[in-house]
């Protein structure tokens, strides 16, 4: 399978601060988004995600590393956009769509394609300023599905949004990818990430701990080990507490003659269960 876009040993540090600290964002990353494929990017707070995606779409230069892309558009959108609130979700598609090129025919019916596969095609003069949080996540999808990009790359789309919205989000996301838009987005929810990714990549203080399948990564039994990198005991213990906090259950064991650790992620009985 190729890939969409590949990252090789990519570090990222940013400026120094006024004390003269740099801050290393990502540490040596590698890692293909294959074409095609839902990738489902996971970690706390702070781990890296979002500065991963900016390079994965061409925003930030790697300190080191390379960045490859294939072919064709890319689409993205911030955790928390902000938009003109004075204009309709009709009049902000047809903004962007005119910038990017678009117009007459092409460009109406572009529009009214983006509002049906985002939802909003019943609410297309309500202005942006009355979008609930849902809303105003899928107009901003909208606005990035509108040139029909290649790769569609996404920054906690379901982050704030209510359980009804989240799910039909993730609907959403299915759909595209079934259309063959290679979808790449951050979360930091483990069972959303199960429910619709093909791919798992997890971060934790900017180092890539594991990336397979979500087959590989869930295992029948719905118990996957994997293995970290090397590990303070601080990260241990935040790592344990988000993904315990997310109602998994997490074993940690120090491996023999390594500062590393073997990690058991396992669903609790409802959610296995199907409950």
């Amino acid at each position: 399978m190729s890939a969409a876009i590949e990252l090789r040993a990519v570090s990222l540090d940013y400026p120094a601060d006024w004390r003269g600290h740099r801050q290393r964002a990502l540490e040596a990353v590698t890692l293909q988004i294959p074409s095609g494929s839902i990738f489902g990017l996971l970690g706390p707070n702070g781990s890296g995600k979002s500065t991963l995606l900016r390079i994965a779409a061409g925003l930030l230069r790697p300190t080191r590393g390379s960045h490859l892309m294939a072919i064709g558009s890319i689409g993205y959108t911030p955790e928390s956009p902000r938009f003109p609130g004075h204009l309709t979700g009709r009049e902000f598609l047809a903004y962007y769509g005119w910038l990017g090129g678009l117009d007459g025919e092409r460009l109406t019916s572009r529009i009214k394609a983006v509002l049906e596969v985002v939802g909003l095609d019943g609410t297309p003069e309500r202005r942006l300023e009355h979008y609930s949080k849902g809303m105003t996540q899928r107009i901003a999808i909208g606005q990035a599905l509108l040139a029909q990009p290649a790769v569609l790359i996404l920054d906690e789309p379901m982050a704030a949004v209510d359980p009804i919205g989240a799910e039909e989000m993730m609907t959403m996301l299915r759909s595209l990818g079934r259309d063959g838009t290679t979808v790449l987005f951050s979360s930091h929810d483990p069972a959303q990430v199960a429910a619709i990714s093909d791919f798992v990549a997890i971060l934790n203080q900017g180092r890539l701990l594991f990336c397979g399948t979500t087959n590989e990564w869930l295992q029948v039994n719905s118990t996957k080990v994997f293995e970290t990198g090397p590990l303070d005991t601080a990260s241990v213990r935040e790592l344990s507490q988000w993904m315990e906090a997310k109602g998994h259950s997490l074993g940690v064991g120090r491996m023999e003659g390594l500062n590393a650790y073997r990690m058991v992620l396992a669903r609790d009985k409802g959610e296995a269960d199907g409950r």
